[in-house]
């Protein structure tokens, strides 16, 4: 509903509601409830309603809420509301003489029509409060709209630089990996450039998305796996363990995979003999919680273990701030432990 015809209805509905019933309060004080009470309640009615539109509109046409000068607005505001209130005043006091013949000039005086005047003074002024605040309450929600709306604007472009820094990453290592035995193994080479396609496949199917399931992001680590096994023969080991639980449960794509990534190239490979790698996800303490195992040792020269992990933490500090977490540790003197705590987001969109 627009905004002008929502003020319409409400204000209608205030100041018939507050005259009709000020009307029945004051007739049955003084003992006058009749028909002339009504008559004049309406007159008045059809005089404010009006009046305080047009209230609402010299607001606007002050400035009210794009200047800072307040004090001089305010002062402005008080005679133009009293001015209101002493017209009606007048209008009504007319009406109760020509009209319904309940008074006439010699009862009638000055004193009178400034106290009748003071009390729809107030009343104006209260309008007039209520109006500004809010006024003021609806701009300021519609500025916090435009500012979460901006900052999701900015998380999103955020996500997609990081993003699109790790996927060219990626790919280069698994050319390298295919270069190396293209020459050697033909049919290895065309399973390496199946399991490519699908790796290729994935990264541009969610390119565009923030988050995917655990389930598909584990795919596309077996995918990875695949080619890594190809390349390392008998010096990879892998165990990959997904709790059922969890299995749609939304985490940021390439998330597990660069985890396996920097535990192969930071850890695995670094071994003459190789190593096992060891991925879990489960739930802990109401959490969703990726674990990836590797043999081998942090580089105390390379303790941030390149920019991979430094845009992961990024990605989950846009995404879920201080609700996700992220831990890399030597566990063991020969085994470094990477985990990733995060809500639970079990809506699925695939």
């Amino acid at each position: 509903m627009r905004t002008g015809t929502l003020f319409w209805i409400v204000n209608t509905a205030g100041w018939f509601t507050f005259l009709l019933l000020t009307g029945v309060f004051f007739g049955w004080m003084s003992g006058q409830l009749n028909q002339n009470t009504l008559v004049l309640q309406m007159t008045a009615f059809m005089y404010y309603l009006p009046a305080s539109g047009l209230l609402r509109h010299l607001i606007h046409r002050l400035g009210w809420f794009e200047q800072q000068k307040h004090g001089w607005l305010m002062l402005q505001l008080l005679l133009i509301t009293f001015l209101l209130a002493l017209t009606g005043q007048f209008i009504v006091s007319m009406v109760m003489m020509y009209g319904l013949n309940m008074m006439n000039w010699a009862a009638y005086s000055v004193p009178i029509l400034l106290m009748t005047t003071v009390q729809n003074w107030i009343v104006l002024c209260l309008w007039t409060l209520l109006y500004l605040v809010l006024k003021q309450f609806r701009i300021n929600r519609r500025q916090r709209i435009r500012e979460l709306e901006l900052e999701r604007s900015v998380k999103e472009a955020e996500l997609m630089a990081l993003k699109a820094q790790l996927n060219p990453h990626f790919i280069f290592n698994c050319l390298n990996n295919m270069r190396a035995l293209a020459l050697d193994d033909g049919p290895t080479t065309r399973q390496m450039i199946t399991h490519l396609s699908e790796i290729l496949k994935y990264s541009f199917q969610y390119e565009q998305q923030t988050q995917v399931t655990v389930e598909r992001e584990i795919q596309h680590v077996n995918n990875y796996l695949a080619l890594e096994a190809i390349h390392f023969e008998q010096r990879l080991q892998t165990n990959i363990e997904v709790e059922p639980a969890v299995a749609h449960t939304m985490i940021p794509p390439l998330s597990v995979q660069l985890l396996v990534e920097n535990a192969i190239k930071h850890g695995i490979s670094l071994l003459p003999g190789g190593g096992e790698l060891s991925i879990c996800v489960d739930q802990h303490d109401n959490q969703l919680r990726i674990r990836v195992g590797n043999h081998g040792r942090i580089q105390p020269d390379n303790d941030s273990t390149g920019i991979g992990l430094n845009n992961l933490r990024q990605r989950l500090q846009l995404l879920y701030g201080t609700d996700a977490q992220f831990q890399l540790e030597q566990v063991k003197d020969n085994w470094v432990a990477a985990t990733i705590t995060m809500p639970l987001e079990n809506n699925q969109h695939e």
